[in-house]
C-alpha cells in the first residue's frame, strides 16, 4: 500500500535512544534480580536440609529393616530394641541439626535481603 509507512529493518546496532533505555532499564531491574537469586539459593538450601533428614530416615529405616527382614535367626527383642533405640537417637540428631540450619537459614536471607535494600 502506498499510504502506509513501514518500519525500517532491524540493524545490527541499536539506536542511542535505545541503548540508553536499556541501560537504566538493567539497572532497576539489578536489585529484584538479586533479590531473586537470594531467594532461590534460600530455597536449595532448605531443600537439602529436608534431604539430608530424609536421607536419615531412610538410613535408619534400612538398618531397622535388615535386622527384621534379612537375619537367617529372628532378631531378639534386645537387639530391635537396640535398633530402634538408634533410629530413634539417629532422627532426633537429623531433626535438630535440620532446626539449627532452618534458623540459621532464616537470618542469612534476612541478612542478605536487608543487605541489597
Amino acid at each position: 500500500m502506498k499510504g502506509q509507512e513501514t518500519a525500517p529493518p532491524p540493524t545490527g546496532s541499536p539506536s542511542p535512544i535505545s541503548n540508553w533505555w536499556q541501560h537504566y532499564y538493567l539497572q532497576s531491574a539489578q536489585p529484584m534480580l538479586r533479590l531473586q537469586l537470594i531467594w532461590i539459593e534460600s530455597m536449595t538450601q532448605a531443600m537439602q536440609l529436608e534431604a539430608d533428614l530424609f536421607h536419615a530416615i531412610t538410613q535408619s529405616n534400612i538398618t531397622l529393616v535388615q535386622c527384621l527382614t534379612q537375619n537367617r535367626r529372628r532378631c531378639t527383642h534386645a537387639e530391635l530394641n537396640e535398633h530402634y533405640q538408634a533410629l530413634a537417637k539417629t532422627l532426633a540428631d537429623a531433626h535438630a541439626d535440620r532446626i539449627a540450619g532452618v534458623t540459621q537459614l532464616s537470618n542469612d536471607f534476612r541478612r542478605c535481603l536487608w543487605e541489597e535494600i
